[in-house]
């Protein structure tokens, strides 16, 4: 095999490996941030914009179904 076929074959190799581990890590991370931010019960654009804005985040600040609460009184005054 020529010397130029073998480089191409190794980094081919290479790249698909690389494809089958750091891709589901990465998916992961993602899939874990959408998750957080988007799907949570205390999900909000408050706190996915204190997420990416602020150095102190802090995810308590954001108690767990305020905004189910809020929309159920909400409900309730109607």
């Amino acid at each position: 095999m020529p010397p130029m076929i073998h480089r191409i074959l190794t980094f081919m190799a290479v790249v698909t490996m690389q494809m089958y581990w750091i891709g589901p890590l990465v998916g992961g991370v993602v899939a874990g941030l959408l998750y957080d931010l988007l799907f949570a019960a205390n999900a909000s654009v408050a706190k996915t914009k204190a997420f990416f804005t602020e150095r102190d985040y802090d995810d308590e600040q954001f108690g767990k179904g305020q905004q189910q609460t809020a929309k159920v009184e909400d409900a309730a005054e109607s």
